[in-house]
């Protein structure tokens, strides 16, 4: 008989991410604080996970604006402990002004800085930023995004992708290094992204 060479085959990476929701109340106090999505991503006890970007979409009721948008890592559910290696408080890279339905990125302050989740631990993520003009009934829905498909491995800047992220299959990867994958398949991430609405 013949073999079947039109398969998509398997991949093995030495360690993974795990991602989940965080508990955000949907109630006025979460809306004028600027507190928009809360999420924590798990390294694979086999290894540090890499995280180069993460992607957002801010939609907002009409009239809402969000400026000094920013997305903050700590080490404790708890968000009170920034993780080290970033900026102020933890931010990662700088902060931005929402424009509604357009893509929203974060990554790293520099390129050989990427955030490293240790093996078996867990960090936690906040993205906030100050809203103006809210009113009885605003509301504003945030979409962590996820991917559809699996990108080859590559340095950072050949993927287009919504969240990157590495195994650190050989070291620690830099963003030049070929060692750089996207969400697709990543646990708790669907590729519809994760989803949070606060209303005020």
């Amino acid at each position: 008989g013949g073999m079947t060479t039109a398969v998509s085959g398997i991949r093995l990476l030495n360690t993974y991410p795990t991602v989940a929701q965080g508990a955000l109340s949907s109630g006025s106090g979460s809306a004028s604080a600027g507190k928009l999505i809360r999420f924590s991503v798990a390294a694979n006890s086999a290894g540090d996970v890499g995280i180069a970007r993460v992607t957002f979409t801010v939609a907002t009721t009409t009239g809402v604006t969000i400026s000094g948008l920013g997305l903050y890592a700590y080490t404790d559910s708890g968000y009170s402990t920034p993780i080290s290696g970033q900026g102020a408080s933890g931010l990662i890279g700088t902060t931005v002004t929402a424009t509604s339905s357009d893509k929203i990125q974060f990554g790293a302050s520099s390129p050989t800085a990427p955030i490293e989740v240790p093996a078996g631990q867990t960090y936690y993520f906040e993205l906030r930023g100050s809203p103006g003009s809210l009113t009885t009934g605003s509301s504003i829905t945030t979409t962590l995004l996820g991917d559809a498909s699996y990108a080859t491995l590559a340095a950072t800047s050949s993927l287009s992708q919504n969240f990157i992220w590495s195994p650190n299959a050989t070291t620690t990867s830099n963003a030049t290094h070929a060692d750089w994958t996207d969400g697709a398949s990543v646990i708790g991430l669907p590729s519809g992204g994760l989803i949070q609405t606060v209303s005020y």
